[in-house]
């Protein structure tokens, strides 16, 4: 097991240092269980892995086994194995690599759950992005929502304006997104600026090679009563048995 400590006092001696830690979510029921009384101390550099960076790459690598039907342990080794491979480097450790190297590693996991439609098991597919700014280039890429990760269309941040074919212009200098039809039509009933700030997203500027499937127009009639349905659902959830 792999935790994050706070080291709270510390003691210098000529023959060592004596620490003093706060492990977090450590219970001593959890600790009894494991009998053990030494660890591995990695003492964090700047540019060393995160703890969050470390979540985000196992709940991914969960998600990952449990669609393939493998263990955690053997996907981890075949992911780590493929990465080294494209990287052109002799190995990965999640103990003590770079957050550059783990911000990778997150999106290879990423690219790979979205390429294989991998269901995420997040509420939002945003929750395991490290690079957002990546994320935001993969849900364009492989047509997924960047707030729940379903089927996406094209949305234009920046206005095509009217009277102008949307499947014809040059769009290659607009900001844009990839929003499934009930969150597309979510942000234009609250507006870019809530809808933005509600779920962390903003459209950015991307020219890359599949233009050629956003070909499909939005149903703007479909997309509002798929909207109307999911305001619904949201309204309901947030009720209690009185209908308050």
């Amino acid at each position: 097991m792999i935790v994050d400590a706070k080291i709270t006092h510390t003691m210098c001696l000529p023959e060592g240092l004596y620490l003093q830690m706060f492990v977090p979510l450590v219970t001593d029921e959890i600790f009894s269980i494991k009998k053990t009384d030494s660890c591995e101390v990695i003492f964090a550099e700047d540019d060393s892995i995160t703890s969050k960076q470390r979540k985000l790459i196992y709940a991914t690598l969960k998600d990952v086994a449990d669609f393939m039907g493998e263990r955690i342990a053997e996907t981890e080794i075949v992911f780590k194995q493929l990465f080294c491979q494209e990287k052109g480097i002799e190995g990965i450790s999640f103990k003590d690599c770079t957050r550059q190297e783990a911000s990778d590693f997150i999106d290879f996991l990423l690219e790979f759950a979205f390429y294989n439609d991998v269901p995420l098991q997040s509420e939002y597919g945003i929750d395991r992005a490290y690079n957002i700014n990546r994320y935001l280039e993969l849900c364009l890429k492989y047509r997924k929502c960047c707030v729940c990760g379903k089927k996406a269309d094209l949305h234009h941040d920046d206005a095509i304006g009217r009277g102008f074919n949307r499947n014809k212009v040059d769009d290659s200098n607009k900001r844009k997104m990839a929003l499934c039809r009930c969150h597309h039509q979510e942000r234009h009933a609250i507006g870019s600026t809530a809808f933005n700030e509600k779920y962390h997203v903003y459209g950015i500027i991307w020219n890359g090679d599949e233009k050629a499937r956003w070909n499909e127009s939005i149903d703007e009639e479909e997309a509002e009563e798929e909207y109307r349905e999911y305001a619904a659902d949201e309204k309901g959830d947030g009720e209690d048995e009185n209908g308050n």
